[in-house]
């Protein structure tokens, strides 16, 4: 009788470990991405309380020490089912087209792709993006021949 008992809770521990394993597969095959749209500007010092500490770290060391001001935009979360699919994201001063790729190591790998209001192209990069860390992006000019107000894209995945 013990031997039952003990080959049965055996059975059980694997059978337990096996589900936790699936499961963790399953969670590693999904991501979820979140972009911040930033605008950052000269003038006075001022720091949005909905930018995380990680980014606003990042945001007070060059070259972003150039701008004082930080105002989060629009702040948009995608999740992505499998590598090889692709997000859009309408931006207030264009788009961004995000794609994942297959990723070996702990990275996120995307292709970022930035358009600007009438639809050129800016930027198209691959780039790889760690886990809970963010990748910063200095884009457009807020206002048309002068750098005292930009739009910064942050990225994000999980």
């Amino acid at each position: 009788m013990i031997r039952f008992a003990t080959r049965l809770g055996l059975v059980a521990i694997v059978c337990v470990a096996l589900l936790g394993a699936t499961s963790t597969v399953a969670r590693a095959k999904q991501a979820s991405c979140a972009v911040l749209e930033i605008h950052a500007s000269k003038g006075k010092r001022h720091m949005a309380k909905n930018i995380p500490v990680r980014l606003a770290r990042k945001l007070r060391r060059a070259p972003f020490t150039a701008w004082q001001s930080f105002t989060v935009v629009r702040a948009v979360s995608r999740p992505f089912a499998k590598p090889g699919a692709a997000q859009s994201i309408a931006l207030e001063r264009g788009s961004l087209a995000l794609r994942r790729f297959p990723n070996a190591n702990n990275q996120y790998k995307l292709q970022f792709v930035l358009k600007n209001r009438k639809g050129k192209r800016v930027l198209k990069t691959r780039v790889g993006v760690s886990p809970k860390r963010f990748f910063l992006v200095a884009g457009l000019p807020l206002r048309r021949g002068s750098r005292d107000a930009i739009q910064v894209i942050a990225l994000s995945c999980q």
